[in-house]
């Protein structure tokens, strides 16, 4: 596996072996005024790995990041002993087969580092006034408020998608063959979190569907064994429900056990290269449900 897959990896894990499961990690503070952590230049939102590596590196106000060169080019500079944040991107190379003297382009992956715009000093806040100032008091939305946010926007989901969703029974599952989400009715589980949260990971595979993103783990089609497609899908479909509910302030609701952390620590431990593949489907996933371009 690259290095890089290693080094994201380790993080994720360290901070599952700290009880945290960082794809919960709601965006309660500046974040949410821009629909999460994104670059003071470009202004565009992180996306997949990238969402979660800023997130649970954050205790911010400002959802901004910017290179060390960036706070340079804007007249200011990182604090002395400010850490940085590790910011993944792909880049394509050639690779020619002696054999057959074919060139193909192979991605690779690279990363970059990246400050919070609190670590730095004497920035210049055009930009950020133009995207709205980080230092502004953000309103939390109440749990009611969350809650409704998600919901209505998974009604919206299975409304356009033409996805089933059906509400009884004591299983929770989705079903490619005839398109259907099927949870418990609400009043089964222990709070409205709880339920949403199952309700918007079954959304979050029906997004697999061969009609929709043609994933994998919904499909059937790769070459990775049943098992393995399922521990990816899995992974999936809980990163996109961490992340749904935490576009809207709400915290998932999972009983964060020691049988399901351990079960991430060894699934991931096993294939360092999950998380990174697993988080940007996630986000696909998010968008689609959010119907975000």
């Amino acid at each position: 596996m690259s290095k890089v897959s290693d080094i994201v990896t380790k993080k994720i894990l360290a901070e599952l072996a700290n009880g945290t499961v960082p794809w919960h990690k709601p965006w309660t503070t500046g974040a949410m005024t821009t629909g999460g952590q994104c670059n003071l230049i470009s202004g565009k939102a992180y996306q997949g790995i990238n969402q979660i590596l800023t997130t649970i590196s954050s205790d911010y106000n400002s959802p901004y990041w910017l290179t060390f060169k960036q706070a340079q080019k804007l007249g200011g500079s990182v604090i002395k002993g400010q850490e940085s944040t590790m910011v993944i991107f792909y880049s394509m190379f050639d690779v020619t087969d002696p054999a057959t003297e074919l060139t193909r382009r192979v991605p690779a992956l690279r990363y970059y580092k990246v400050f919070n715009t609190e670590q730095c000093e004497n920035i210049s806040h055009k930009r950020l006034d133009a995207l709205g100032d980080p230092q502004a008091v953000v309103k939390v939305p109440t749990v009611s408020e969350s809650a409704k946010a998600v919901n209505d926007a998974l009604v919206s989901y299975f409304d356009r998608s033409g996805v089933t969703m059906k509400a009884g029974g004591n299983d929770a599952f989705y079903e490619p063959t005839r398109d259907l989400v099927q949870v418990p009715v609400a009043g089964a589980f222990e709070s409205q979190e709880a339920f949403l949260h199952t309700l918007a990971h079954e959304a979050g595979h029906s997004t697999g569907h061969k009609s929709r993103l043609k994933r994998a783990g919904i499909t059937g089609a790769s070459s990775d064994s049943a098992k393995d497609r399922y521990a990816k899908e899995e992974l999936v479909a809980e990163i996109c429900a961490g992340m749904l509910l935490a576009s809207k302030g709400c915290t998932p609701d999972i009983k964060n056990s020691a049988s399901y952390i351990e079960g991430w620590l060894n699934k991931l431990s096993d294939d360092t290269g999950m998380i990174v593949s697993a988080s940007s489907q996630a986000s696909k996933a998010t968008n689609l449900i959010l119907d975000n371009a």
